[in-house]
């Protein structure tokens, strides 16, 4: 999503090294689908935010062979908006979230924009709504 200028292409890169280093580290139980269009490429988000929701949904979600954490990441132009989701299956003996790094993301988004971010959670789904800047 970051492709305006040079130094975006390099987190761009950057941020695609993290997933295949997740990959690396979670070889059967870690998957990454994106599905972005043409029409937003030249757009981007906060820096880092997809990157920070990436790491949310490992540390608050069990990762295995037997069932694999899907993480899905969908920019389409006329949502005006990139919406990362993943499979919901709670680590059982994990620690309460605190939302630190939710909150700052709302609250770069809103300090940086003024357009609040969107937060679904269902029983299967856990679903974060980036808008395009």
């Amino acid at each position: 999503l970051h492709l305006c200028d040079r130094r975006q292409r390099q987190m761009c890169i950057r941020d695609r090294m993290y997933v295949d280093l997740l990959q690396v580290r979670f070889p059967e139980g870690f998957r990454v689908e994106t599905d972005i269009s043409d029409e937003v490429m030249n757009r981007h988000v906060l820096p880092c935010s997809v990157q920070l929701l990436i790491e949310n949904a490992i540390k608050h979600n069990s990762v295995g062979a037997d069932r694999p954490l899907v993480i899905r990441i969908v920019a389409e132009a006329e949502a005006e908006a990139v919406t990362v989701s993943n499979n919901l299956q709670l680590k059982v003996s994990g620690n309460p979230s605190t939302r630190v790094g939710l909150n700052y993301i709302r609250q770069q988004y809103l300090d940086l924009s003024g357009i609040p971010i969107g937060i679904r959670c269902t029983d299967t789904e856990y679903c974060v709504t980036l808008p395009l800047l």
